[in-house]
């Protein structure tokens, strides 16, 4: 992840020595342009580059004006451009490659994976967001020939948006992974470090060299945020909890709650912190957003819209019908072997879609099939036990879950590896949930032949065929089910265009397709959208960013930091554990974002498993409270729908012992087993 950066000449790479100089509009005395970069001087003749070409000019056929600008760039020194291997200016002014106009082939350009996260100007840009800027081919041309030279030179020239960025924040860098690099150039507080890979330091480039401290450093606004400030909103986050813990007592909805504390941490922000107002890149254009706007996470609110909403007009053609009449039968009418049924299927759901599109499906069926059998009173422990599995799939892979992504490609996990280290947990707890989950609440297996044979019967008498309308519709739902499963799992592949709308424009799509089938009555499907649930989203968005702008998601990194110093078994026992407590009452994913960044910064010293302890808090953490997790609180939401209340502390009191077995399993998975597993 690369943090907020303004850049001017941002990379120039060379095997003995590298110059740097902007990309400049030259005015000859007719007032002919050239856009050019100086290179050096040399007597009454100034060398230009010029989309990788070089020119020679007679200095007295520029304009005085750029005759006074050489005459002043000689007093300070030329630089000289021998062995120049890359070059980049960024004279573009849109778009998301950037050209390598050093003219040594072959190029190596850079891609932007994000370019609404930066702003491009002629000879600058600002990065402004997260997002990643990388070679798209591996820069063999440079690596070949800093093999054959054992000589390499870096030049930078960027202005750092604060003084709060270490690790050290990446500038440029040549790495495996960020335990195995060849040199990293970034940004350790008011200093720059370097680290460079020889036979006298670590894989890791350690020990490094740090740059002098900043001239003029204090120069350089921050983002500062007194302490009392950020014990203020820590006791509105504390304050909300407890609000929402006693709902029910205080007769108001959860989402008019956390509305409240929205409102009242942005005045605070207002009047004590320096909330960032904008302007925001949108395409092209600068735009004036109110702060709130881009504090939303509009991806899942997308996703919870587009999936309901798909989900609600899906089951007209009666297919989640007949797939839960299927399963009830396949089942036999056992309610433990159907709870085992819908577990699985959850984790399997949650591990390539995501969780919250897997508890709106899954809860679904779980309703018809229970209301089949004549047994609901048991939808609100079934709805409870794949909530709670959804975080549980969430571990399975890479992209499960954006915590995932943010701790795994920080680490250097790859997809393979995450999944062979992920899988025997997640198998062991689904099992244990679904066993514990049928003990605790009652879920008892048919035990006689009699009961067997009488629940046989019942279920023979289930025809999938009720609820199905139309054969034509039906069979189309059944086709729009499979693509977007299919589309909602590819949406994070590399290459896929629609990826790069996001998964919440997938759901979306979906539903407007659908939708189409009932253009006359679709006011219908509107009105049975849980607004409050989305409401809920989008106030604790906005309540958590004025937090995380308060730094209080910082403070609770560094209560977590002498944890982690404790030592791999110690530390990384307590570290799950804390990041599981952080995460049930905040958002998991820029508390993800805080604890990679504390361990990057104590590689090569930190412990593998650490960065295991985080990936497992993040996800079960969000099992401890219906508001740790947007899954937990959809099944919430669907309870509440099915006309069974259950409040936040009702919830907490059914989920804590599950809870409680999953962070144990987890902990002593990742102390005892992860680091025997190939990977």
């Amino acid at each position: 992840m690369i943090r907020s950066l303004f850049c001017t000449v941002f990379l120039i790479v060379g095997t003995v020595s590298s110059f740097s100089q902007e990309l400049r509009v030259w005015h000859d005395r007719n007032g002919q342009e050239i856009h050019a970069i100086l290179l050096k001087v040399e007597g009454d003749k100034v060398r230009l580059l010029k989309d990788g070409r070089e020119y020679f000019f007679a200095i007295s056929i520029l304009s005085e004006e750029d005759q006074a600008y050489v005459r002043a760039w000689t007093s300070r020194g030329s630089r000289v451009a021998d062995g120049l291997l890359a070059l980049y200016v960024f004279d573009a002014t849109g778009g998301s490659t950037v050209k390598d106009v050093s003219g040594v082939e072959p190029p190596l350009d850079l891609q932007i994976d994000n370019p609404k996260a930066v702003k491009r100007t002629k000879g600058s840009l600002q990065i402004h967001g997260v997002t990643m800027i990388r070679s798209i081919k591996v820069p063999t041309k440079i690596t070949k020939t800093v093999k054959g030279t054992g000589q390499l030179t870096v030049e930078a020239w960027v202005r750092p948006a604060n003084l709060k960025q270490n690790g050290p924040a990446r500038i440029l860098t040549i790495s495996k992974d960020i335990s195995n690099r060849n040199f990293t150039l970034g940004q350790d507080g008011n200093k720059y470090d370097l680290r460079l890979r020889t036979s006298k330091t670590s894989r890791n480039g350690m020990p490094s060299l740090a740059a002098p401290a900043l001239q003029g450093a204090a120069q350089v606004p921050a983002h500062e945020v007194s302490l009392a400030v950020t014990l203020l909103f820590a006791a509105l986050l504390v304050g909300m909890i407890l609000c929402l813990a006693f709902e029910e007592k205080l007769h108001a909805q959860k989402s008019l709650i956390v509305g409240l504390f929205a409102v009242v941490t942005l005045l605070a922000g207002a009047v004590l912190l320096p909330l960032p107002y904008g302007p925001y890149l949108i395409g092209e254009q600068e735009i004036a957003l109110p702060v709130y706007i881009p504090a939303i996470d509009w991806g899942v609110i997308t996703i919870i819209l587009g999936a309901s909403l798909f989900v609600d007009v899906t089951s007209r053609s009666g297919l989640f019908t007949w797939i839960a009449i299927w399963l009830t039968k396949t089942s036999r009418g056992d309610p433990r072997r159907l709870l085992w049924y819908y577990g699985f299927m959850t984790v399997a759901f949650s591990a390539v879609l995501n969780n919250v599109t897997a508890m709106i499906i899954v809860g679904s069926l779980s309703a018809v099939s229970l209301g089949k059998l004549g047994q609901r009173d048991k939808l609100l422990s079934f709805l409870l036990v794949e909530g709670l599995l959804t975080n549980i799939g969430g571990l399975l892979t890479l992209i499960s879950s954006v915590p995932n992504i943010i701790v795994g490609t920080t680490a250097g996990i790859g997809f393979v590896t995450f999944f062979i280290k992920a899988a025997p947990y997640v198998v062991v707890a689904t099992a244990a949930t679904i066993v514990m989950g049928a003990k605790v609440f009652g879920i008892e297996p048919l035990r006689t032949d009699e009961e067997r044979a009488v629940a046989l019967g019942q279920v023979s008498s289930f025809d999938e065929r009720d609820g199905i309308e139309s054969m034509g519709f039906f069979w189309f739902g059944a086709a729009m089910l499979v693509l977007f499963i299919c589309f909602i799992a590819t949406a994070s592949f590399p290459g896929w265009p629609i990826g790069k709308l996001g998964m919440g424009f997938v759901a979306m799509m979906f539903a407007v397709i659908m939708l189409c089938k009932f253009k006359s009555s679709v006011g219908k499907f509107y009105s049975g959208i849980d607004w409050d649930l989305l409401f809920f989203f989008v106030y604790l968005f906005v309540a958590i960013y004025a937090m995380e702008q308060a730094l209080v998601l910082e403070l609770i990194g560094k209560g977590i930091e002498p944890i982690i110093s404790m030592g791999p078994k110690l530390g990384g026992g307590l570290l799950l554990v804390s990041s599981a407590l952080a995460s049930s009452v905040t958002d998991n994913i820029p508390l993800a974002a805080v604890l990679s960044n504390i361990l990057e910064s104590m590689d090569p010293t930190v412990d593998p498993g650490m960065w295991w302890s985080v990936i497992f808090g993040a996800n079960l953490g969000g099992n401890l409270t219906p508001i740790g997790s947007a899954s937990t609180l959809v099944a919430v939401t669907i309870m509440h729908k099915h006309n069974l209340r259950i409040s936040f502390m009702g919830f907490v009191k059914k989920a804590l012992p599950f809870a409680i077995l999953h962070i144990v399993l987890a902990t002593l998975y990742v102390l005892l087993v992860l680091k025997h597993l190939p990977g």
